[in-house]
C-alpha cells in the first residue's frame, strides 16, 4: 500500500491510501483529474471521513483546484472525469 499525508480544510492532517486497489473502489486511480461540485481536483487517496456531524467509512479524497492543495471528500456521487 501507499500513503500521502494531506490536510483537510479545516487544518487536519492525515493520511490516504494512494493505492490503485483502494481508489478504484471508487472507479478512479490517486493522480486522475476530476470535476466536482467544488470545482476541478486531483484524486490523492481514500481514507475515513471523521469530522463534521456525519461520519462516513471510507471515501474518496481529492485536491480542490486553487486551494492550496487542501483536500475535501466525495463518497463518488458527485464527481466525474
Amino acid at each position: 500500500m501507499s500513503y500521502a499525508w494531506v490536510t483537510s480544510w479545516t487544518g487536519k492532517s492525515f493520511s490516504v491510501n494512494t493505492s490503485d486497489e483502494a481508489c478504484a473502489v471508487f472507479g478512479f486511480k490517486s493522480g486522475d483529474r476530476i470535476i466536482s461540485r467544488a470545482g476541478g481536483g486531483i484524486v490523492i487517496g481514500v481514507a475515513p471521513a471523521t469530522e463534521g456531524p456525519n461520519p462516513k467509512p471510507d471515501v474518496l479524497w481529492y485536491a480542490v483546484d486553487g486551494r492550496d492543495g487542501k483536500v475535501s471528500y466525495s463518497d463518488n456521487n458527485d464527481i466525474r472525469r
